[in-house]
C-alpha cells in the first residue's frame, strides 16, 4: 500500500491553548496519558489530585483508584521521570461513576518519617459493608457502573478516609501496590445513594490535624429530600440533600449522624475526634440524653459539594469552594484550629445558598417547607453567610461573570473546583513568582476552564475586589479540578479530561515540535522525518533558546545540532518517540516530543453504525451501539497477534447555556447497549469510538443522540393560587420542559387565600400528595384542586353561586438554537416551553445577552412572532392573548 504521508507539518503543543500574564508559561507536563486496553497503568487517567515527596516527586492520584508516582528530574528543575511507578490499585474498592472515585489524597506532614498517604475516596459498599460482596462492575479506565435498575438513584455506596503505609525508598504501598494490607480505614460514613456530590478533599492544619470534606451524596437535578427512595434509611424529611443538616436532628442507633455534606477534622493517627473540636467542647445530646458522639468530628456542615478547599497559610482560615446547584457558586470560610470559643458552623444548605451580600434563601426549597429548612428560614442568623459567592449564567440579574470585564465566558456551566494560596516560603527565587503574587488566593472553575486570582488584602484575607483572570482555556481540554503549589514555585493543576498536569510558571521557554509525518513505510533508507520546533518560544521575550534533540528515543539528548530543524531516518518498524529540549538563560526547560511509528501504514478505518444522531431516547431506555473498524496493515478485531482495539467511551453533555461533560461508562467492545441517563433537561449523550492498532496508532470518531423532550405543566383550581415546579413558584400555570422519564417536583400550599377567600388543597390530579415527584414519558399537565373553606356558621357562597373561570392564553417560547433559559415575567425556563397566564395580562419576555454552542459565542438578535420581528430588545413586553409563539433568534455578530 502506498506510504499515507502528510504533507504540511504536525504540530504537538505543549499544552491546550491557554490565556496566561505576560511572563507566565501554561504547559503540559510530557507526561504520558494511559492508553486504552489492558490494564491502563502506562501513564495518566482522568486525575483527579495531587501532592509532592520532599524530594520533588509527585503523586498523582486517579478517579479510577490508583495512584502513580513521578520521580523529579534531578537534571531539570520542574521536570519529572517519564515512567511512572505504580503506588497503589484499589481499583475493586473505589466506585468511580460520576462524582465518585478517589478523589483527596496527601502525605503525611512528617513524611517520610511518618511514610504515610492519606486518601478520600467513595469505598463501593454500604457504610460498614464489604467490598467484596458488590454486584457493581469495574473497569481498568475507571469507567464504572451500577447494577441497580436505577443507578442514578439507587446505586448505595459509602465514603471513607483511610491511611495506607509507604516504602519511601520505592514509593510503593507496603503489603503490595495492588489492595495493599497496610490499608488502615480511619473513618466510614457518607452514606450516598446518588452518583453524584461524593466525597471531597484532604487537608492539614498547623497543628497536624486532618480535615477531610464531603458531599451531600444527592440529587444534583431536583430538590431531593429522601422522596426518590432512601436507601439510607434516613427518618422523613430528613434524607438527600437534608443528609447535610444531619447533626440538627437528634442522633440514634436507627439515625446516627452522617457526615453529608460536612468537613471533619480528626487526629490523622486514629481518626478520632479532636479534643477542641467544638463539639467535643460542647457536646450535642438526643432526646434519651445520650451524647452524639459522632459529632465531634464535625467542624462546618450545611454545605452541597466542598470538592475543595485550602487552608491560608498562618492565619488557619479555611477556604471551601462548595458547588452550587443552580445560581451560586460559594467560597466559604471557617477557622482550623477552631478559635477559643467556636462554634460548629452551618452554611445552610440546602435551604440556603450563595449571594452576592450574604446566604439567600434556595429558592427550589422554600417552598416544600422542610421542617429542616423552615426552622433555618425563622432563625436565619443560625446561618453563616458566604464568604465570596460568584453567579451562574441563568442566575437571574446575573450574566454568570465574577465581575465586570471577566474574559472567561460561563456558558458551559459552573463547577468551583481547585483552591490555593500562593506562599513563597522556601521558593528558589528564579522560580517564584512576582511578589505581588505572595499570598494570592488561586480558584479555578472545572466547567469553565479558567483560574482567577483574589489578592490579599489590608487585613490579610483575600480581598474580592480584586479577582483578575489567571488563566483562560482557549481550545483544548482543560478540566481545572485542582491546583497545587509545586516546590520549584510552580502551580500545579490537574487536568482532568485531558489525563494530564498542566503546570504554570513565572518564565521559562514553552517548547513546539512538528514532523512532517508520524509513519508510513520503511523504504530504502528508511522512512525520513523532518523534525521543526523554530514556533518555540519564550515568555520573557529573549529569542536566545537552545535546542537538543533525543531522535532515537533512548532517553538521552545527544542527536542532532543545536538547531530548531533538523531531519532523522528510520529503518526499522519499532515505534519511537522523539523530543526536543528547549532552554534559556533561566534554570527552565520545556521538552516537547511527537511519536513515530516507522512501517506503519496508517491509523485504522472507523465508521460508527449506531446509533444514529436523530435517535431520540427517553430516560432509562437501552441504546444500541455498535461501530466498525478496519486497518491498512491488516490489524483485526479479535486477532492475537496484531490486535486491533475497539473503545467506547460514554458521557453527558450537561448544556445549560453552554455545555460541560461528565463521564458515565466505557466499553472495550464494538457494540452493546447503553441506558439512556441524564443531568437534567438540556444535557445529551455523547458516544465516542476509537480504535486502536498494534502499534499504538488511533482513529476515534463520536455521534451525540438527543433525548425525547416531553412538556410538563401545572395550574390550580381555582387559578391564581401559587404552585412550585422543580422550585420554581408562581400564582400563573407554570410550564417547562423535560427529558421523557425523567422526575419533576411539584408542590402545592396546604391552604391559600384567594381575593379574602379561604382555600383548602383537596388533591392534585394524578392523586399524588401536596409535594410529590411525577415522572412520565409523555407530555403532561396536573391541576391542583381546592375546596372552599367555610367559615364556622356561615353558609358557602361558592355552594349556591357558579363561580366564572378566569379566561387564560397560552404562550409558547422558542429559542433558535435550542435549549436557552427565557423569562416569561418571574418564570424562567429552558426553551421550548409553554405557559399559561391571564387573557390580557400584561407581562414581558426576556433573554440572555449571549450564549455559547459549540465553542462559538452568539449573540441575541430579535424577538419573532409570525415569522416577523416584533423586537430587537432582550425584553420584549406583550399582554397575552389566547396564543402566542415567540423565538428568541442568536446569531455571530
Amino acid at each position: 500500500m502506498a506510504a499515507l504521508s502528510t504533507v504540511a507539518l504536525v504540530f504537538v503543543p505543549s499544552a491546550a491553548a491557554m490565556s496566561v500574564p505576560p511572563g507566565f508559561q501554561a504547559r503540559s507536563l510530557p507526561l504520558p496519558k494511559a492508553t486504552s486496553g489492558g490494564d491502563y497503568v502506562d501513564g495518566l487517567q482522568m486525575p483527579t489530585t495531587l501532592d509532592f515527596g520532599p524530594k520533588g516527586e509527585m503523586f498523582i492520584a486517579e478517579r479510577n483508584g490508583r495512584v502513580l508516582e513521578f520521580g523529579a528530574d534531578e537534571g531539570e528543575v520542574g521536570e519529572f521521570e517519564p515512567q511512572p511507578t505504580l503506588v497503589l490499585s484499589i481499583l475493586d474498592k473505589v466506585m468511580a461513576k460520576g462524582d465518585r472515585g478517589i478523589l483527596g489524597m496527601k502525605l503525611d506532614p512528617e513524611y517520610p518519617t511518618k511514610p504515610y498517604m492519606y486518601l478520600s475516596y467513595t469505598y463501593d459498599a454500604p457504610i460498614g459493608g464489604d467490598w467484596a460482596l458488590s454486584t457493581h462492575s469495574h473497569s481498568a479506565d475507571g469507567s464504572d457502573d451500577c447494577s441497580e435498575a436505577s443507578n442514578s438513584v439507587d446505586c448505595m455506596v459509602s465514603g471513607r478516609l483511610v491511611r495506607i503505609e509507604l516504602n519511601p525508598s520505592t514509593s510503593v504501598a507496603v503489603g503490595g501496590p495492588v489492595d495493599p494490607s497496610s490499608e488502615e480505614v480511619l473513618v466510614s460514613s457518607w452514606c450516598q445513594q446518588v452518583i453524584s456530590h461524593s466525597i471531597g478533599d484532604i487537608e492539614f492544619d498547623s497543628e497536624g490535624a486532618l480535615l477531610m470534606s464531603g458531599g451531600d451524596g444527592a440529587s444534583w437535578g431536583t430538590p431531593d429530600y429522601g422522596e426518590l427512595g432512601n436507601p439510607c434509611q434516613d427518618p422523613e424529611d430528613e434524607g438527600g440533600s437534608l443528609r447535610s443538616q444531619d447533626v440538627r436532628t437528634p442522633a440514634t442507633s436507627q439515625d446516627p449522624t452522617n457526615y453529608n455534606g460536612s468537613i471533619i477534622r480528626v487526629n490523622r493517627e486514629t481518626g478520632a475526634a479532636l479534643p477542641n473540636n467544638p463539639f467535643s467542647l460542647e457536646p450535642v445530646f438526643n432526646g434519651e440524653g445520650k451524647e452524639d458522639v459522632q459529632a465531634r468530628r464535625i467542624l462546618a456542615f450545611g454545605l452541597r459539594n466542598p470538592y475543595r478547599f485550602t487552608i491560608q497559610p498562618n492565619t488557619g482560615e479555611v477556604y471551601v469552594g462548595d458547588v452550587g446547584q443552580d445560581l451560586w457558586e460559594e467560597i466559604d470560610r471557617v477557622a482550623s484550629p477552631p478559635d477559643l470559643g467556636q462554634k460548629v458552623v452551618n452554611f445552610g444548605w440546602p435551604c440556603f445558598e450563595g449571594g452576592p451580600e450574604g446566604s439567600l434563601s434556595q429558592p427550589r426549597w422554600l417552598t416544600l417547607e422542610k421542617p429542616l429548612c423552615e426552622s433555618l428560614y425563622e432563625n436565619p442568623s443560625q446561618v453563616k453567610e458566604p464568604f465570596f459567592a460568584y453567579p451562574h449564567p441563568r442566575t437571574p440579574g446575573y450574566d454568570g461573570h465574577l465581575f465586570e470585564g471577566d474574559a472567561c465566558g460561563p456558558w458551559p456551566g459552573s463547577a468551583i473546583a481547585g483552591l490555593a494560596f500562593y506562599d513563597p516560603t522556601g521558593i528558589p527565587t528564579a522560580g517564584a513568582f512576582p511578589v505581588e503574587y505572595d499570598g494570592t488566593l488561586f480558584f479555578s472553575d472545572a466547567a469553565r476552564g479558567c483560574i482567577w486570582t483574589m489578592r490579599e488584602g489590608p487585613e490579610g484575607a483575600p480581598e474580592p475586589s480584586t479577582i483578575e483572570n489567571f488563566a483562560i482555556a482557549e481550545g483544548g481540554e482543560f478540566t481545572p479540578v485542582d491546583i497545587a503549589e509545586g516546590p520549584d514555585g510552580s502551580l500545579y493543576v490537574p487536568n482532568f479530561y485531558g489525563d494530564s498536569i498542566t503546570q504554570i510558571r513565572f518564565q521559562g521557554p514553552k517548547a513546539q515540535l512538528a514532523a512532517d509525518t508520524t509513519y508510513g513505510p520503511l523504504g530504502t533508507d528508511g522512512l525520513k522525518v523532518k523534525f521543526d520546533a523554530s514556533r518555540s518560544s519564550d515568555s520573557d521575550g529573549g529569542n536566545n533558546l537552545h535546542y537538543a534533540w533525543d531522535l532515537d528515543g533512548d532517553g538521552l539528548f545527544n542527536d542532532g545540532s543545536d538547531q530548531p530543524k533538523v531531519e532523522s531516518a528510520y529503518s526499522s518498524a519499532v515505534n519511537v518517540t522523539a523530543k526536543v529540549r528547549v532552554s534559556d538563560e533561566s534554570p527552565h526547560v520545556d521538552v516537547a516530543s511527537v511519536k513515530l511509528y516507522p512501517g506503519d501504514e496508517g491509523p485504522p478505518v472507523i465508521e460508527i453504525k449506531k446509533p444514529s444522531s436523530s435517535l431520540e431516547w427517553a430516560l432509562g431506555e437501552p441504546i444500541e451501539y455498535e461501530a466498525t473498524a478496519t486497518d491498512p496493515d491488516d490489524d483485526s478485531l479479535g486477532s492475537t497477534t496484531h490486535p486491533l482495539t475497539p473503545h467506547w467511551q460514554f458521557s453527558i453533555e450537561h448544556c445549560p447555556s453552554g455545555c460541560h461533560r461528565h463521564p458515565l461508562s466505557s466499553s472495550d467492545t464494538t457494540s452493546g447497549t447503553l441506558n439512556a441517563e441524564s443531568d437534567g433537561y438540556p444535557s445529551h449523550l455523547h458516544m465516542e469510538f476509537t480504535a486502536t492498532d498494534s502499534r499504538g496508532l488511533s482513529t476515534s470518531d463520536s455521534v451525540e443522540v438527543f433525548p425525547k423532550v416531553i412538556e410538563m405543566s401545572i395550574k390550580s383550581d381555582p387559578p391564581g393560587i401559587p404552585l412550585s415546579l422543580n422550585g420554581v413558584s408562581s400564582p400563573d400555570p407554570l410550564g417547562s420542559s423535560m427529558i421523557a422519564g425523567e422526575s419533576v417536583t411539584v408542590s402545592a400550599p396546604a391552604r391559600a387565600k384567594l381575593s379574602g377567600t379561604e382555600y383548602t388543597f383537596s388533591s392534585w390530579s394524578d392523586g399524588g400528595t401536596l409535594t410529590h415527584e411525577v415522572t412520565s414519558f409523555q407530555p403532561m399537565g396536573l391541576i391542583a384542586h381546592y375546596s372552599h373553606t367555610e367559615p364556622a356558621g356561615e353558609p358557602s357562597v361558592l355552594a349556591t353561586q357558579e363561580v366564572a373561570p378566569t379566561p387564560f392564553g397560552r404562550l409558547r417560547l422558542v429559542s433558535r438554537p435550542p435549549g436557552v433559559h427565557l423569562r416569561v415575567g418571574s418564570i424562567r425556563a429552558v426553551a421550548p416551553f409553554s405557559v399559561q397566564l391571564p387573557l390580557d395580562k400584561h407581562t414581558f419576555l426576556l433573554a440572555p445577552r449571549s450564549i455559547q454552542r459549540r465553542g462559538k459565542v452568539l449573540h441575541f438578535e430579535r424577538w419573532l412572532s409570525g415569522g416577523r420581528s416584533v423586537g430587537a430588545g432582550r425584553r420584549h413586553r406583550l399582554t397575552v392573548g389566547e396564543y402566542g409563539r415567540y423565538v428568541a433568534a442568536f446569531g455571530v455578530d
